[in-house]
């Protein structure tokens, strides 16, 4: 492949959470007239992570949430009400994030899945002109 050959190059950033720090990894597709090569290995990954790093932070806000609910105990009045309607907030944010980390792990696993079955029905597509262009197969004892 040279350089010259490829129209444009894109690339997909990639979230990734680390139990320190956000930080970001870049996934790389080139594409030229409709034409786009992924890396399915990282592509791969990438869902496998993301996937993990989607339960690390379900289970941290599901600790979170344990613990402001726990710590409700002993408010009263307005502040007893005010405190509720803010965790109930929270907890809705909460959903809302997790739910859209997890599809957005569900769909970089379907995008793996799905561009490696396209590969290898594209492989097989190549295998068969290829066995066309030979022809068939000599007689034995005959060398092409």
């Amino acid at each position: 492949m040279t350089a010259s050959s490829w129209v444009t190059c894109t690339q997909f950033l990639v979230l990734v959470w680390d139990t320190q720090q956000l930080r970001s990894e870049v996934v790389t597709g080139m594409a030229a007239q409709d034409e786009l090569r992924v890396d399915l290995e990282t592509l791969a990954y990438s869902a496998a992570h993301a996937h993990g790093q989607g339960e690390d932070l379900a289970i941290a806000h599901v600790s979170s949430n344990n613990r402001m609910e726990a710590a409700q105990t002993g408010w009263v009045g307005s502040s007893a009400a005010a405190l509720n309607a803010r965790l109930t907030a929270w907890l809705t944010t909460s959903q809302a994030l997790l739910t859209m980390v997890g599809e957005h792990a569900l769909s970089l696993h379907n995008d793996a899945r799905d561009f490696a079955a396209m590969e290898r029905a594209n492989a097989e597509k190549l295998r068969a002109v290829a066995e066309y262009g030979n022809g068939p197969p000599a007689p034995l004892g005959i060398k092409p």
